[in-house]
């Protein structure tokens, strides 16, 4: 389930594995992925590649130091 809650969307999973590393996920809005991507991947952090599903968003994760997942995520409107 996923909740629209203003400044940030608030998203429920029913199996702890669907919501990364010990069933925690964070997820940053900014206003472009690609570009946020590429910056943090030119100061050497180990980010994925970025995925776009046309019209709706754009995101990547970061991995940090002790193997946690943050997603950044532009939405596409």
């Amino acid at each position: 389930m996923e909740f629209d809650l203003g400044p940030f969307w608030l998203q429920l999973t029913h199996r702890p594995e669907d919501a990364g590393r010990d069933g925690i996920m964070v997820n940053l809005s900014v206003p472009d992925a690609g570009a946020e991507r590429e910056r943090l991947a030119k100061l050497g952090h180990d980010v994925s590649e970025l995925q776009r599903y046309e019209a709706v968003v754009e995101f990547f994760e970061l991995r940090d130091l002790d193997g946690n997942k943050i997603g950044f995520v532009t939405e596409l409107t």
